[in-house]
């Protein structure tokens, strides 16, 4: 699902950042994570049932919100309560 919303990103002209396929063996992920957050002025947050407990989702939304990014939240295979 990640990978199709960064393909139609990508269709319609701007730029995009997928820790999967941007983040490459021997990088420093932390590093790379922060870097493309500090790049883009909006983060869209894909939240799926594996998802919601990975500390980086969480610790990515806080540090983009700390920088005052524009927050997007998708939900896919979650409730808004499970949220």
């Amino acid at each position: 699902m990640a990978r199709q919303i960064a393909s139609r990103i990508a269709q319609a002209g701007a730029a995009q950042f997928l820790d999967a396929a941007d983040v490459h063996t021997g990088d420093d992920f932390d590093e790379e994570i922060l870097a493309g957050l500090e790049a883009c002025t909006e983060l869209i947050a894909l939240f799926t049932p594996w998802a919601i407990d990975s500390r980086y989702m969480w610790l990515e939304i806080g540090a983009a919100w700390g920088r005052q990014k524009s927050l997007v939240i998708v939900l896919h295979g979650i409730t808004i309560d499970e949220f």
